[in-house]
Parts: C-alpha cells; sequence; structure tokens
C-alpha cells in the first residue's frame, strides 16, 4: 500500500529534502505497508499471527498519529469501518473487550469506546483501534486476555484495523498535498 500523492509531493520539491516530520510519517507509514509479521520461536502460529497483526495496526497508528500531529489535528477523527465494527462487536460479544485494569484510558477515550460496542450503528472503530495499540505498547496485551486465542478472525480483524488506519494516514497526506500543492502543480 503506497501513500496517495507521496511521489508527486517528493517531485514538487524539487530535490529538496521533505520536511522531517512528514519525512517520519512517511517512514513509519512505509514499515507497516511492508510489516511481514514477527518472528518468533515456541509460539503457536495463531498467537503469531494475533501479535503480528496488533504489532501492525500499532506501526500503522503511528503513521496515522504523525500525520495528525504534522497536520495539528488533535480531534481524533473517525475512522469508519462499518464491516469491521460489526466484526468487532461479533468477536467481543457486544461487549468492550476485557482490557487490563491497570491500564488506565481516559473518559473520552471510554465513552466512544463503549458507543463503538452500545451502538450497532456505530461505524467508527479508532477507539478500538487506540486502546489495541495502548494495550501492546503501554499495557499488558495478550491474546487470551483479550479473548483472541485461538481465533483467526482475531487476526483478520487486527488486520483489517490496520488496512483502515492505513488509508486514514493516507487520506489525511491527500488532503494536505492537494490543498498545499496539488493547485501548483496543475
Amino acid at each position: 500500500m503506497k501513500i496517495p500523492f507521496w511521489e508527486e509531493y517528493i517531485r514538487s520539491l524539487n530535490g529538496k529534502s521533505p520536511a522531517r516530520s512528514l519525512a517520519t510519517f512517511h517512514s513509519r507509514y512505509n514499515l507497516a505497508a511492508k510489516f511481514q509479521g514477527l518472528k518468533v520461536n515456541d509460539m503457536r502460529n495463531v498467537t503469531l499471527e494475533i501479535y503480528s497483526a496488533v504489532t501492525k495496526l500499532g506501526l500503522a497508528y503511528a503513521s496515522l498519529e504523525q500525520i495528525e500531529r504534522f497536520m495539528q489535528i488533535d480531534n481524533h477523527p473517525s475512522i469508519g469501518a462499518q464491516d469491521l465494527a460489526d466484526r468487532a462487536r461479533g468477536l467481543f460479544k457486544n461487549k468492550i473487550p476485557n482490557i487490563d485494569k491497570h491500564m488506565y484510558l481516559n473518559e473520552k477515550l471510554e465513552n466512544r469506546l463503549t458507543i463503538l460496542f452500545e451502538d450497532d450503528n456505530s461505524s467508527d472503530v479508532r477507539a478500538l483501534v487506540e486502546v489495541l495499540r495502548h494495550s501492546l505498547f503501554h499495557g499488558a496485551f495478550t491474546p487470551t486476555s483479550w479473548g483472541m486465542a485461538n481465533k483467526r478472525e482475531s487476526a483478520e480483524l487486527l488486520e483489517g484495523l490496520a488496512q483502515v488506519t492505513m488509508r486514514k494516514a493516507g487520506a489525511h497526506f491527500s488532503n494536505w498535498y492537494k490543498s498545499n500543492y496539488y493547485a501548483q502543480q496543475t
């Protein structure tokens, strides 16, 4: 998956380097896009798939955070994906996942997560993406604690969440590019 308009943006710089924060975004996005999974000895395949998928999700979210920081977007715009929202509600049986009780969730994030799981019409999966990423890198994520042990559909959900997160990051960049450079090129 490539960042839409990235090559055009680089050409528009006429040999100059991109802004440091955009170069960081590009690097994080590429890492997530090219990530093939983890290699770990003595771990069951499905468990490794889940860890790989949630790691890719974390990498994808890091690229989204970077482009939003660059664009000064701080309101956590939704990541709409009705199919993934429905799959998450089904996987977790319409209950908020068993999040480690020692992990602090601010009230806004907890409310957004509650809406996702209590409103069948909610398609905004961003709160789930944020909590999964936070749980992996700062909390106590394990497939078992999240109710994902031995479930291929868990890995598929996580991969889907990573893809929509990357599409959101790419869309942010495209919108920024179009409003700042594209008009000058045409």
